[in-house]
């Protein structure tokens, strides 16, 4: 890879971040939105419950699932098309699913690590 500019540390991190494609599916709520869970994945689940807050001037955010997967990216798709066949509706990443079942489903059902 041939970079134009010279690389920091961070920078170096990031390009490193990219190639790896391990990290987890998560579940968040907030309590405003009863019922729906957004489900997404991330690298960090603490950096990405943060990011949510920022969002939030209750920061009322609440992370209430999250697994490991080497391929995050492909974990994540499988569990979108998987709770969308068993959810009332969908919006996007949010899903109208109760939480017991979404964590069923994922747990049993996205196998593969």
């Amino acid at each position: 890879m041939i970079f134009k500019y010279p690389l920091n540390e961070s920078t170096l991190k990031k390009t490193q971040r990219k190639k790896d494609k391990s990290g987890y599916i998560y579940i968040v709520a907030n309590k405003a939105w009863q019922g729906w869970y957004k489900v997404g994945m991330c690298i960090e689940t603490e950096h990405r419950l943060a990011n949510f807050q920022i969002g939030s001037p209750h920061r009322d955010y609440e992370m209430l699932y999250s697994k490991y997967f080497t391929d995050r990216l492909q974990a994540e798709s499988d569990a979108h098309i998987l709770l969308e066949k068993n959810s009332e509706e969908r919006r996007e990443e949010w899903f109208k699913i109760p939480l017991q079942t979404a964590i069923d489903k994922i747990e049993k059902e996205l196998k593969w690590k």
